[in-house]
């Protein structure tokens, strides 16, 4: 667990970067009129494509990322 002071004390980079390779989202787009799931990282870094949510959201837990609600 991160000490509350190092939070404190952490620049803007390293904060932005915090928990960047443990959590991901998925967003659904179109591709060529087709809808596909992307699952992205917590930088917006698209990471793969499925063809329906639960897809997606499998392939997040198989690679042991945490799958976040963005609103």
């Amino acid at each position: 667990m991160l000490d509350i002071l190092k939070v404190k004390t952490m620049s803007r980079t390293d904060l932005a970067a915090l928990g960047m390779d443990q959590v991901a989202y998925v967003r659904r787009i179109q591709i060529q009129g087709e809808e596909m799931f992307a699952i992205m990282a917590a930088d917006g870094r698209q990471l793969g494509l499925a063809p329906d949510y639960d897809s997606a959201a499998s392939a997040v837990d198989q690679h042991e990322l945490g799958l976040v609600s963005v609103h």
